[in-house]
């Protein structure tokens, strides 16, 4: 007989259904955050390649959440002051939110400006500021204007450059 796992039978060892898949890359992600919290990075690292290799066979690469795994690598890779890496993840998870999101959607902005973060922590202050203001604009057409993540980010961006 072959069951399948929606009939509730399960390996006890490795399941191979489709929802365990999934379980399996949020448990993932979980497990990257409680070690970066316990300031185990590389651990935190490894745990999200992991996350990301199983999200881009599950969701797919064109899924916001896809997009946020690659923004939350990007933001271990700051942590480890490599800003290069940082950035090539931000660029991929742009390329998505870009396709997917409105322009003013939080998650969009949030990428613009840690691309910007990335790009000054570089000395490319041209591109650090080419990002920046695109996400200005951005924060001025919708619901960003309220968010004080966002807001934060961009005084202390602003700060970087010399404006107010």
């Amino acid at each position: 007989f072959f069951f399948q796992a929606e009939d509730g039978i399960r390996d006890f060892c490795l399941s191979r259904g489709l929802g365990d898949v999934y379980k399996r890359q949020e448990y993932m992600g979980n497990i990257s955050t409680i070690y970066y919290s316990l300031d185990e990075h590389q651990k935190a690292l490894e745990h999200l390649y992991r996350c990301i290799q199983i999200q881009s066979f599950t969701i797919g690469e064109s899924n916001p959440d896809y997009a946020s795994t690659l923004q939350n690598a990007a933001a271990l890779f700051f942590t480890k002051d490599k800003p290069l890496m940082a950035l090539i993840y931000l660029h991929r998870c742009e390329r998505i939110q870009e396709t997917i999101l409105a322009n003013s959607h939080p998650q969009y902005v949030h990428c613009l400006l840690d691309i910007s973060l990335a790009y000054h922590r570089l000395s490319e202050v041209y591109q650090a500021r080419n990002y920046f203001h695109k996400a200005s604009q951005l924060i001025n057409l919708g619901p960003c204007r309220e968010d004080p993540s966002i807001q934060q980010k961009f005084v202390a961006l602003g700060s970087l450059f010399g404006m107010r």
